[in-house]
């Protein structure tokens, strides 16, 4: 079985589902309802976006490539719920071509560098439910989520490894001479 469960959040009225079928077509998924409609929410506010939501994690990895074969343009991952599971979620997408990212509501540099490792494109922080956050302005949901969900669809490009330049040799030291 694929998911539990299964809904779809079209972007607002029927100009913005004409736009959706046109525009970014994204798959969600995992268990954590409230971290799971945040990311919806953000993601279907803004014109041509059409979200599918897995309301569970598939109940077997073999399951992903039929989740794949829906032609998502790129699928969150939540891995707050079972970070062990929701990385090899997000390893299997990679492994099968399918652009990946996770969330989650931490914001550790050991969780950002499991998703990396597994394949994730790039990390989607949810907001923080304290103020620690509101000292700075904040970009509306909709914009904040948005912009790293695009560039994950984007194609990467191979690049090679940059050859560190030698560092600059420091001036020869300046020698005295004695009088013989």
């Amino acid at each position: 079985m694929i998911a539990r469960a299964e809904m779809s959040t079209n972007a607002q009225g029927p100009q913005a589902e004409k736009s959706a079928s046109k525009g970014m077509n994204v798959a969600l998924i995992g268990p954590n309802d409230a971290h799971r409609q945040i990311v919806a929410r953000a993601l279907a506010s803004t014109q041509g976006r059409k979200v599918h939501e897995f309301i569970d994690y598939p109940d077997e990895l073999n399951d992903l490539p039929r989740i794949a074969e829906q032609n998502f343009d790129v699928v969150l991952v939540d891995v707050d719920t079972d970070e062990s599971y929701a990385l090899q979620i997000i390893e299997k997408f990679a492994e099968i071509g399918q652009s990946v990212m996770a969330y989650s509501a931490r914001t550790d540099q050991e969780l950002l560098m499991s998703c990396m490792r597994a394949g994730a494109r790039d990390f989607l922080p949810l907001p923080t439910e304290s103020g620690s956050e509101q000292s700075q302005p904040q970009k509306p949901a909709s914009q904040s989520a948005a912009k790293p969900v695009v560039a994950a669809t984007a194609p990467q490009v191979a690049s090679r490894p940059v050859e560190p330049r030698p560092a600059p040799l420091p001036p020869a030291p300046q020698v005295a001479s004695r009088p013989v």
